[in-house]
């Protein structure tokens, strides 16, 4: 990743995606295999996690389908998410958080950590838990990024100056900026798993859900025709 170039990704994402560099066009037939794969894994543990979620998640088909296309990796990173999550509440701590390690390349996923904490206080076993889940993530981030900034200590800076000149070229084209549309199918998982873990709306859930996935879906399109509009 140099200054010139347009990588905005942590080092894990070198690990996870060079391979299919090596097979030519092959990769890329291979890719789209995964991509179809895991968009329907997707849907079969969400059934297993909550079979009313699957309604809401046809709903972003479209926003699936034009990620697919464009060959971004936002569908794996959904896949990724809702396999972790199914571990998590199986109780298969380790899996669930080495899954969860596999999406970090894209740094806000971050934001699903406060979940996953906050379950793990509410169970008997914190400390192992705790140890099972987020360790597995600590130990492989370490272990996809630390080498990098180790030879190279200016990748860091590199990555941040980036991410920032690619968000400041993004307001300028897009009216979401921060979740662009490719981003808005791993979004409703995120919400999706905040909204069902509160014990308190339990009545609401669906209206809820309904409500914020015909927005997201309202704001992909709004987001969507600005983008084409502006490139035009």
């Amino acid at each position: 990743m140099t200054e010139g170039s347009g990588y905005v990704y942590l080092p894990e994402f070198l690990y996870l995606f060079l391979p299919f560099s090596f097979l030519s066009i092959y990769g890329l037939f291979l890719w789209s295999f995964i991509q179809e794969l895991t968009l329907i894994l997707s849907f079969y543990y969400l059934n297993k996690i909550n079979e009313s979620l699957i309604k809401y998640y046809f709903l972003m088909l479209p926003i699936f389908y034009i990620d697919f296309f464009n060959g971004n990796t936002n569908i794996f990173i959904a896949f990724l998410l809702i396999i972790s999550y199914y571990l998590f509440i199986k109780d298969k701590y380790f899996l669930g958080g080495f899954f969860l390690s596999l999406a970090l390349f894209k740094i806000n996923i971050i934001i699903i950590f406060p979940l996953f904490l906050y379950k793990i206080f509410k169970l008997e076993k914190k400390f192992i838990s705790f140890i099972e889940f987020f360790g597995v993530i600590i130990l492989l981030s370490i272990f996809f990024n630390i080498q990098f900034l180790l030879y190279y200590p200016e990748l860091l800076n590199v990555y941040l100056n980036k991410v920032h000149s690619l968000n400041s070229y993004i307001s300028q084209i897009r009216i979401f900026t921060f979740f662009r549309f490719e981003h808005f199918n791993y979004l409703l998982c995120i919400i999706t798993f905040y909204i069902i873990s509160i014990k308190k709306i339990e009545n609401y859930k669906n209206k809820i859900l309904l409500g914020i996935s015909i927005a997201l879906l309202i704001c992909f399109i709004i987001d969507y025709i600005y983008y084409i509009i502006k490139l035009s």
